[in-house]
């Protein structure tokens, strides 16, 4: 049996946590919650690691209730053994918060041992309440199956659900605008693009530019979709579309990342309730963030600036992008970015993509493409103020998909794979910097 051991996991310091508690998804059959009284110093970064782990299917896991201190002393100085087996899966350490190495194993059974507080007086106090409640049983592996690592793209094409979503923030106001006085609320209609698979699946937000909708990018949420992406589009309040002035209503695009933000509240809540009709359809821990034009500037804030980004999304998509490069902007650090940019456009030119490139760390990638427009290569439509340039589609959606499963699903030969198509058939330039 082979047997991997993970070890020096840093876990956040945050008080009040002294045993493990898991939040098991509905499609999991079983977990043995006997635990020693003190088993594991756990915080979010754990969490979100366990979710992670369990986020696979044909997948059993068994908690040991051993527990011992290995070295150090002090509630985040110990180091514990805490065996978790699983079958057929691999082991993630996930976010910037879970320090150690990403193995992508293609062996039966693997040991991961977490760092922990175990057994110490100093680490006495209750656990932290877990977002969703579960029942558990217990289920043992056995230790001879011979089965692979699952490959997170089977299953594709994936058969694809629509439904639509009105949500209103109450939090926040819409400004004046030339379609009526200022309101307390914003009202947020989403479009959404669901694969029909039996475990949660990555999820995308999608940020139109002004005068946009969803509506003019179902075909290349239709393919995220068949991929086994969730896909999520917002109807922003004053720039859609159907929004009275909704060009020049470039005042509240500012307002833009918080409509993503709580966006993603709402469906992550919704898919943690088992009486939704969202229930377990998310993967918490694998979030993308795409957008066009004053989409691709809502792209840019909420999922690469690092003052006001929302850190549950972890790799940005952005399609001709507004970018202000004299404006404050500190890009994170690791945080993987495809930049997809025409070479004719109109509005956004080549530079302002470069810039934006050359403001961001690696993993970052810019591809122009030869004779693209500003919208038209992105959007449905192939209209006579844009036409399409032959083989653009199939280009914009094989590299993106490449990105996304690189990415959200941790698949290292997708890294090669985006290589390879953003330069295809010489319809684009691609400069690369994979880190």
């Amino acid at each position: 049996m082979s047997k991997v051991t993970i070890r020096r996991v840093r876990l956040e310091e945050q008080s009040g946590l002294d045993r493990l508690d898991i939040n098991r998804p509905a499609f999991v059959d079983s977990i043995d919650d006997e635990f020693c009284d003190r088993a594991v110093v756990i915080g979010r970064s754990c969490e979100v690691l366990v979710e992670r782990l369990l986020g696979f299917t044909n997948m059993t896991l068994t908690i040991s209730s051993e527990c011992s201190v290995v070295d150090g002393a002090g509630p985040f100085g110990h180091q514990s053994s805490v065996p978790r087996q699983w079958t057929a899966g691999e082991a993630v350490s996930y976010g910037d918060r879970v320090h150690s190495m990403l193995c992508r194993l293609a062996v039966p059974v693997v040991v991961l041992s977490l760092t922990a507080a175990c057994g110490d007086d100093s680490a006495s106090q209750p656990a932290s309440a877990s977002t969703t409640a579960v029942s558990s049983t217990t289920t043992t592996p056995s230790s001879t199956t011979t089965s692979e690592a699952p490959d997170l793209r089977d299953g594709r094409p994936f058969e694809v659900t629509t439904m639509q979503l009105s949500l209103v923030d109450a939090s926040r106001p819409t400004s004046e605008s030339a379609g009526g006085p200022e309101v307390p609320e914003r009202a947020i209609d989403v479009w959404l693009t669901l694969p029909l698979a039996s475990e949660p699946r990555p999820l995308v937000v999608f940020s139109h530019g002004m005068a946009g909708h969803p509506r003019k990018f179902e075909a290349l949420h239709m393919a995220w979709a068949e991929a086994g992406f969730v896909v999520a589009a917002p109807v922003f309040p004053l720039s859609n579309d159907g929004a009275q002035g909704s060009f020049t209503n470039t005042f509240d695009v500012v307002n833009q990342p918080g409509d993503v933000s709580f966006v993603l509240d709402e469906l992550l809540a919704r898919s943690a309730d088992p009486d939704s009709d969202l229930a377990g359809r998310v993967d918490p821990t694998r979030i993308g963030a795409a957008g066009l034009s004053a989409g691709g500037w809502t792209t840019y804030q909420v999922g690469l600036n690092q003052p006001v980004r929302d850190d549950r999304i972890s790799a940005a998509v952005v399609f001709a992008g507004a970018f202000n490069q004299d404006a404050e902007f500190v890009a994170e650090e690791g945080l993987p970015a495809l930049i997809m940019q025409g070479d004719v456009d109109p509005l956004i030119s080549v530079d302002v993509a470069e810039a934006a490139y050359a403001s961001l760390y690696s993993p970052r990638y810019l591809v122009v493409l030869h004779g693209g427009g500003h919208a038209g290569p992105f959007e449905d439509a192939d209209d006579a103020f844009e036409p399409k340039v032959d083989g653009h589609d199939e280009l914009i959606n094989a590299s993106t998909l490449a990105f996304w499963d690189h990415y959200l699903l941790g698949i290292a030969e997708a890294g090669d794979e985006l290589l390879a198509v953003a330069e295809s058939g010489g319809l684009a330039t691609l400069q690369a910097d994979p880190g």
